[in-house]
């Protein structure tokens, strides 16, 4: 079967400049590469159009902000229509150089020779600013960052892949499902790749590959020595972050002993922010995501709506909800 590797990559008022260099250097190796546009004002959509058209990229303009996770499913859908056998996912800002595509491939296909369950391969992700991996693996019964080169194999397994850069096999949308729009943003990447974890399959960091990339708006420390804390300074992202973590539990089919540490963190993190607000607005953003996530709403904020929904995986087949 002759593999064909697309990239989708989702663009919300972008940084042109470094939109039209990441289409430039990683489209020669991406057939097709989707941009899916979900930016509300006309002229920063024209400016992306022109970016696309220069690059030689697929664009579909959303005219709205649609979410992350349903700008994603257009993209894979797209690419599935046009034979793509794996998926690429970026970010507009994240720094992946030219080769590292079709290395990513490489490394997948040649795992997969012994271990057919790997469905999705990611790069060692490493923050431009604290020089941390952000590598996340189930250790036990937690979820540990594995923030040196020294905590990472050849291979290694991971509990999720961050969205940027990570590279998935087309059926595993067929078997696990596509992303849940109902989250909108925020944890998206995180909950496919327990879903899949929690199906049986497994993703996988490459260390022959890594990508450049800045999490959150200011990492922030605890204390000397200790992992950093990418916070963001947005209290929409607050909402998102906490009702979402809520929205997890409610989803996903793991072992009770295993949403002891996830609980924990949740706890540990919303007491922080309310006690201890970083920007204003975050203990009012959190409060209410505690409470949506509770009553179990999801979708966009303003326009939440209550219960589970299932999201599409193929005209005739409906994913895990």
């Amino acid at each position: 079967m002759t593999r064909q590797l697309a990239g989708v990559v989702v663009t919300y008022y972008p940084d042109l400049r470094r939109l039209e260099a990441t289409l430039a250097r990683l489209g020669p190796e991406l057939t097709p590469l989707v941009v899916v546009d979900n930016s509300d004002d006309p002229d920063v959509a024209r400016a992306v159009e022109s970016c696309c058209q220069e690059a030689g990229a697929l664009l579909l303009a959303m005219k709205s902000n649609i979410g992350i996770a349903a700008a994603q499913n257009r993209g894979i859908r797209e690419s599935l229509q046009r034979n793509a056998t794996h998926v690429l996912f970026l970010d507009d800002d994240s720094e992946l150089t030219a080769g590292a595509p079709t290395a990513l491939l490489a490394a997948f296909d040649s795992l997969r020779v012994t271990r057919p369950n790997v469905v999705a391969m990611g790069p060692r992700v490493k923050d431009r600013r604290t020089g941390e991996f952000l590598t996340f693996a189930w250790r036990g019964r937690h979820i540990r960052q594995l923030r040196t080169a020294d905590d990472h194999d050849d291979f290694t397994d991971s509990a999720f892949l961050l969205g940027s850069g990570a590279v998935v096999v087309a059926e595993a949308f067929e078997t696990v499902g596509l992303f849940r729009e109902e989250y909108f943003i925020d944890h998206v990447d995180k909950e496919w790749g327990l879903r899949a974890g929690a199906s049986g399959f497994t993703s996988v960091v490459t260390s022959s590959v890594t990508l450049l990339h800045s999490l959150g708006d200011t990492p922030d420390r605890a204390a000397s020595g200790s992992a950093a804390l990418y916070t963001h300074r947005s209290p929409v992202r607050d909402y998102y972050l906490t009702r979402n973590a809520f929205l997890l539990f409610r989803d996903l089919d793991l072992p009770r002993i295993r949403f002891v540490g996830m609980l924990r963190l949740l706890a540990e993190q919303s007491v922080r922010k309310v006690v201890h607000p970083a920007h204003p607005g975050q203990r009012r953003a959190v409060l209410r995501g505690v409470a949506d996530g509770l009553r179990g709403r999801s979708g966009p904020l303003g326009h939440t709506v209550t219960g589970k929904v299932g999201v599409e995986c193929s005209p005739t087949r409906r994913g895990a909800s």
